[in-house]
């Protein structure tokens, strides 16, 4: 029997009150589901705990007899536990109940913790008030708590004014003081590689420390006398980072934000007024938003807070005065943070507040009950908000910990037919959903037709059946449609402001444009001229809210009555709907398939290799990949200036999280990143970011159908940068071998329509009662080249069961800048067989090569060769195709290549028909399903051999891939160079040979008359699409759909695979 005792010299609790495992007076004993003991010392007024085996484990509090703070006690009387660990320690002098929260379960816990309830958002939920020893022991007060900050492990670091850096653990237990030595420190950040960042006001400095603690780089000497001197500061005040950890220095006493590389280089000065803002007057906070807005808070003669654009521009946006939203003043702004949202928060210091706005300035709350028991701060000067939203206020003598507030409520143009894509009626979808329900191989052993027609409906986009029976139209009598006058300009856009001007109903004209709409605004993506001047970007902000800039392209929204004056502003070469999202659906069958557990039983799990994976949405609470996440990031923008959550509307995030977990199957030790995007900028923005934080690959389960394959699309230069920089990027390939057609004009009547097959000049789609009551459109893109580099003008028609013309494209390209590129919309009201024609416009003949995708409808005449989408035609990309898990058949449905620039694709096939938890026991269909088993096989390899290229990484994959099977033919553009197998790996050799790159278009099964000539101005400036994820029917896809004129499938786009 073991004792615990005040009364021996050698019993445990002997010794004075201030030590841990010392009692005095017990009088009050507590056992938690642990067996650890819990007992109240009355004379020391602590709480002290002991494991089972009587070995003291932790210690509350300490002896305070004249008004002890909340974390002390004066005379404890009684203590209870909780069902969940925590502890309430009545204060029978204080006349008080103390609420401890516990850390790691309930063998310890804060000191001293007040909660009065469960907190909401915003709710104080607790205080680090002392520079405490790991066993809870009261050590030193914060001398001036003046700014704390915390990292990507959610350590906290507090920079107590004046000398020391002090760092805490996540729960708020003190760790060390890792920075010392300090004059009047005022701010303290830590950048995206962990560094540790401080001003240093009396040294006139800023310090750049390594996450350890030691010194890298020092910004910065005294001077009063140079104020646009870059080497010198007059107080420097705060400092910020950037996504590319560019520093940000407040130089309060020279009025300025000087701004340097990561690596001290001087890179900018701004006062405010130069940028045509309001010259700064004492400057005192900064931060960076997700875009690289700059926010500045002036408690000077401004009082105020001053919103810059990112760089290069700089430009000034708006400015915050209203400090409460009715009209009220701040009252000394001191520093200022932004949270995931770009939620802009500021500490409102004399008014002893902090104040919450919008990312365009919109007051949103105020947090004023400083420790939740309706208390005010004490001298509040610095806040930051960690990755969870969690806000970290310093308040003088201690720092005051709130709740995340709940992300805003973003609304977005719901649309009839993209909610109808959640009807559950359609009998093919009661199909589908019991052969999902029903065992794998069960689900697998259906007869042909029945299967092609489960595994069209399961689809991201479901495809519709085709024309049973081919139909031989003529479109002799349609005549031919007006067409817009020749101008250098953009001619589509044209015609899309000039439908908007003449409509009556603008919200519903501008969505069948394809224009994302709310409360009066559209989102639009513009196209500059190459090199083109930082002016016209400043010309754009007067009409338009630009939401990101990436190379040439701009993603802005706009009042949608100012969207014509874009057409006056110069070097715009195209303005046209962003590229927006489908979503989609598709386990661990795919793991056996790829032999992955072959490498794992030599351990081989890729341990701490860092793979980035691009998506619309993820679920970051998923139990099958939340202990792996590293980092989560929205770049998808929200009409009212914030971004996205991560999770998206509604059931957005079950595609994301299911490829997620495929990966995590494969390569269960890795670390996660996960990046939301949905439009091409967005895209190239979540590039860049993954770019910049050192991940080892990226994959993403997703195309765009509206941009030609040939090499010239911003997405693929981007990713053969990545690819340049040392990144392997896997890509699925495409659902499109169905819904694709190509081939030569032909027109052998010379009625200058083109023929299809044999006389019939119509290919024809079929829309059934179930399309009709769900009011789906049709969306077809037509795309054409000349071997020969003439130009030429098509146009396109559609066509009823009698032949009347129901919609048309007819855009003039008559010059070297015309867009080989035309397409239609249209949402049919009867049942029917639908027909299009392409009508040539020339009298000379034409060599032209003609293209058409369909993302929904299976085409009367289907060509599967060359139906992959971008970016599949990166240099170096691995691209992903195909077959059941089941009986290793290549889905029907599954693109083929080569690509325009005659890459072949895809590299590999990969399975799918798998399950996840995301999906429960609905198999997961299509290339979305397969490439991320091959982003997981990248990841062990690299985790086998480091210092593995991409480029042999391409080259093992392929040399190691299965042929034996029996569905596998020798076609390099159905199967690659076989079925991806893990086996190589477990004897990966750190020499690796490249092989050579087989030119798609004379290997394998092509065309190759199809794939000649070069189509850049096609691909720079093709019509703006949608990113539709293939994969399960998702429940509310109408908060994302608002396509091109479809409302969900937009002209051309990026669809996820």
């Amino acid at each position: 029997m073991g004792e615990i005792s005040g009364s021996s010299d050698d019993a445990v609790g002997v010794g004075s009150c201030n030590s841990n495992g010392r009692l005095s007076n017990p009088d009050s004993v507590e056992i938690d589901v642990a067996g650890n003991i819990y007992i109240g010392s009355y004379s020391c007024g602590t709480v002290q705990v002991y494991d089972p085996s009587l070995n003291s484990i932790f210690h509350y509090g300490v002896a305070q007899t004249s008004s002890p703070p909340d974390e002390l006690f004066d005379r404890i009387n009684s203590i209870a536990l909780n069902g969940t660990g925590w502890l309430y320690a009545a204060d029978v002098v204080a006349n008080k109940v103390v609420l401890l929260q516990p850390i790691a379960g309930v063998s310890k816990s804060l000191p001293g913790t007040v909660l009065s309830s469960a907190p909401s958002e915003g709710d104080f939920i607790q205080s680090i008030t002392e520079v405490t020893n790991t066993s809870g022991i009261k050590g030193r007060s914060f001398t001036f708590a003046a700014h704390v900050d915390t990292n990507s492990a959610g350590e906290i670091f507090v920079a107590d004014n004046p000398s020391v850096i002090s760092k805490f653990t996540s729960d708020g237990v003190f760790s060390s003081n890792i920075i010392t030595g300090l004059t009047d420190v005022d701010d303290v950040i830590i950048d995206s590689n962990g560094r540790i960042l401080a001003t240093d006001q009396t040294h006139a400095t800023v310090r750049v420390y390594s996450s350890t603690g030691a010194l890298e780089l020092t910004l910065g000497t005294a001077t009063t006398t140079t104020p646009d001197d870059t080497t010198h500061f007059l107080n420097p005040h705060a400092v910020a980072v950037d996504s590319s950890n560019n520093i940000y220095v407040v130089d309060k006493g020279h009025d300025k934000i000087k701004i340097y590389s990561s690596t001290g280089t001087h890179l900018k000065t701004m006062d405010g007024s130069t940028e045509g803002g309001t010259t700064f007057d004492d400057p005192v906070g900064i931060a960076i938003d997700s875009t690289g807005r700059i926010i500045v808070s002036d408690f000077g003669t401004q009082n105020n807070i001053q919103i810059f654009e990112a760089s290069p521009s700089y430009a000034f946006v708006t400015k915050i005065t209203d400090a409460n939203g009715a009209g009220g003043t701040f009252n000394n702004p001191h520093k200022v943070a932004v949270d995931s949202h770009d939620r802009i928060y500021t500490v409102d210091n004399a008014n002893k507040r902090i104040q919450i706005f919008d990312s365009t300035g919109t007051f949103v709350q105020s947090i004023t009950d400083a420790n939740g028991a309706g208390g005010t701060f004490n001298d509040p000067s610095g806040l930051s908000i960690d990755t969870n939203g969690k806000i970290y206020v310093a308040d003088g003598n201690k720092v005051q910990i709130f709740k995340a507030l709940d992300a805003p409520v973003t609304e977005t143009t719901t649309t009839v037919a993209a909610s109808a894509l959640s009807d559950s009626s359609d009998s093919t979808q009661e199909k589908a959903a019991a052969a999902a329900a029903a065992e794998p191989d069960e689900s697998f052993s259906l007869p042909e037709e029945e299967y092609e027609e489960v595994v069209a409906e399961s689809l991201a986009t479901p495809i519709s059946v085709a024309v049973e029976v081919p139909v031989e139209e003529s479109f002799e009598a349609v005549s031919a449609p007006e067409k817009v006058e020749a101008a250098p300009e953009d001619t589509s856009f044209k015609v899309l402001t000039k439908v908007l001007s003449k409509s009556k109903d603008k919200e519903d004209d501008a969505k069948k444009l394809g224009l994302e709409y709310k409360d009066g605004d559209v989102r639009a993506l513009v196209i500059l001229d190459d090199n083109t001047p930082d002016t016209v970007i400043n010309e754009i902000k007067k009409y338009a809210n630009i939401e990101s800039v990436n190379s040439e392209l701009v993603q802005i929204n706009i009042p949608i009555d100012d969207l014509s004056t874009l057409y006056k502003i110069p070097n715009i070469a195209k303005v046209q709907p962003t590229s927006k999202a489908i979503q989609s659906s598709f386990y661990g069958e795919g793991y056996k398939t790829i032999h992955a557990n072959i490498p794992h039983e030599l351990g081989i799990k890729g341990d701490g290799i860092k793979i980035a994976i691009l998506d619309l949405a993820f679920d970051d609470t998923n139990d099958e990949i939340k202990n792996n996440i590293v980092e989560t990031k929205s770049f998808r923008h929200d009409f009212d200036g914030l971004k996205i959550p991560l999770e998206g509307f509604g059931t957005e995030s079950v595609h994301g999280t299911a490829v997620s977990e495929i990966v995590i199957d494969v390569t269960p030790n890795s670390e996660l990143y996960l990046y939301t995007f949905a439009s091409e900028v967005e895209f190239l923005d979540a590039m860049d970011y993954a770019m910049n934080k050192d991940v080892d690959l990226i994959t993403m389960s997703a195309g765009w159908v509206n941009y030609p394959t040939d090499g010239n699309s911003e997405m693929t230069k981007k990713i053969e940068q990545a690819i340049d920089a040392g990144i392997p990027f896997v890509v699925s390939a495409g659902n499109y071998a169905q819904t694709h057609w190509q081939g030569n004009f032909i027109d052998s009547n010379e009625n200058s329509w083109h023929e299809f097959e044999g006389l019939d000049e119509g290919i024809s789609v079929v829309a059934s009662q179930s399309r009709v009551d769900r009011e789906i459109p049709f969306i077809l893109y037509l795309m054409w080249d000349s071997p020969s580099g003439e130009i030429y003008d098509f146009d396109l028609s559609m066509t009823d069961e009698d032949g009347v013309e129901v919609a048309y494209s007819a855009n003039l390209q008559e010059t070297d800048n015309a867009i080989p590129f035309e397409y239609v919309y249209f949402t049919p009201e009867n049942t029917g067989t639908y027909s299009l024609g392409v009508r040539y416009g020339g009298d000379e003949p034409s060599d032209a090569i003609l293209e058409i995708f369909s993302p929904s409808d299976k085409l009367e005449y289907q060509i599967a060769e060359g139906s992959v989408s971008v970016p599949t035609d990166a240099a170096g990309i691995i691209s992903v195709g195909a077959i059941n898990y089941y009986d290793s058949r290549l889905e029907p449905f599954s693109s083929q290549g080569p690509t325009n620039n005659c890459v072949s694709s895809p590299t590999l096939v990969a399975p799918d028909a798998v399950t996840t938890t995301a999906y429960g026991n609905s198999p997961f269909f299509g290339t979305s399903a397969a490439a991320p088993h091959v982003a997981g096989m990248v990841a062990l390899m690299i985790d086998k051999t480091p210092q593995l290229t991409p480029a042999q990484i391409l080259s093992e994959l392929k040399m190691y891939s299965d042929t034996d099977f029996d569905s596998y033919v020798n076609l390099q553009n159905m199967f690659g160079s076989g079925l991806a197998d893990s086996q190589f790996i477990a004897e990966l050799d750190e020499i690796v040979h490249v092989t050579d790159v087989k030119d798609g278009c004379t290997s394998g099964n092509n065309l190759s008359d199809f794939r000649d000539g070069d189509s850049d101005q096609q691909s720079k400036f093709a019509v703006g699409g949608l990113i539709v994820q293939q994969g399960v029917i998702i429940d509310e896809p109408s908060k994302l759909l608002f396509l091109l004129g479809l409302n969900q499938t937009l002209d051309g786009g990026l669809m996820v695979l």
